[in-house]
């Protein structure tokens, strides 16, 4: 009812001005003055009606009915579950190691929160920030190690806190293709086996000790999402267990690196605003392009540009599993 008393009340009032300016139109030449003022008022330039065309405008916007509403949020900081195996190859660049480690296979669980959100027609953003527990050792590999004297044999395990971030393309209702890249911090328990190994490298590992070891690590992948709540994922993943952790220069190193990464996300928004489709790809080998740089440095000074020790490096292979709740 409301509706129909608010359309009559416009049709009057159009009629109304209309009808006033026809009138005033007709008035003596010395009223001139007066004509041109109630013309101004109720026409513009070109001699419309602008309440009319308010009238027709919102009657045009109320016709229109999209063909199909698209979906802005697909998951919004909803808890997942990734479970993940790989193989794992740690290595270590200080000159006294001389035996190789072998490589091991490893399980991974990861529990966090999942953010994805349509950023334009076709391309998503993705966000996830995950607490991480991995467990590397040599029974989880399938393939059979070496057990000559340059080998020995390394458990690791690993608890990590890490943010995932990237974009991708939505392929149609929930079925989507995302790359990322990750970063984050991990806290390491290390136990080396050196029944085999020779008595320098045996030396060498005991700079980590038993006790927990501070560290740093990326990853890169792409994931899948299948249908709604499940996605599979493939990633590479290189992580660093530092000796020691020198703080400032474990933070000098870092704010390096997070710089370089920052000028990264402000060029990727702006192939964002003028090429959507192809920010996933220039996201994806930007950052992980720079974490890589970054690591192949670390792995001689483990907190690059300063001298210091060798960090443990280890990289990762992994196929992965996500339950998004």
């Amino acid at each position: 009812m409301r509706g129909k008393l608010l359309l009559l009340t416009v049709l009057s009032m159009c009629i109304y001005t209309n009808g006033f300016a026809f009138q005033t139109e007709n008035l003596p030449s010395n009223d001139t003055t007066n004509v041109l003022e109630e013309n101004d008022f109720f026409e513009d330039d070109n001699g419309k009606n602008p309440i009319i065309d308010i009238f027709t405008s919102a009657l045009r916007f109320k016709q229109y009915k999209p063909s199909k509403k698209l979906r802005l949020n697909f998951y919004n900081n909803s808890p997942t579950i990734n479970v993940g195996y790989g193989i794992s190859n740690h290595f270590y660049e200080r000159n006294s190691f001389t035996s190789k480690i072998n490589n091991n296979g490893i399980i991974d669980i990861k529990l966090g929160s999942t953010d994805l959100h349509r950023v334009t027609s076709n391309v998503v953003e993705y966000d996830n920030d995950y607490l991480s527990f991995s467990s590397a050792e040599n029974k989880l590999n399938y393939k059979e190690n070496d057990n000559s004297n340059n080998y020995m044999d390394l458990r690791h395990i690993k608890l990590g806190l890490n943010n995932a971030d990237g974009y991708g393309w939505n392929f149609g209702g929930n079925s989507h293709l995302v790359l990322y890249h990750s970063s984050g911090i991990n806290w390491n328990s290390l136990s080396f086996d050196n029944n085999i190994a020779d008595s320098v490298s045996i030396n060498s590992t005991k700079i980590f000790g038993k006790q927990l070891r501070y560290g740093r690590g990326f990853a890169g992948g792409i994931k899948l999402f299948i249908i709604n709540g499940v996605a599979i994922s493939a990633e590479y993943e290189q992580t660093m267990t530092f000796p020691r952790h020198l703080f400032w220069k474990d933070f000098g190193s870092f704010i390096i690196e997070t710089i370089a990464q920052e000028l990264s996300n402000n060029f990727v928004d702006e192939v964002l605003d003028s090429s959507p489709s192809f920010a996933p790809v220039i996201h994806f080998l930007l950052k992980n392009g720079i974490s890589y740089g970054f690591y192949e440095l670390y792995k001689d000074k483990m907190n690059w540009p300063f001298k210091t020790v060798p960090p443990l490096m280890n990289k990762t292979y992994k196929i992965g599993i996500d339950f998004i709740l």
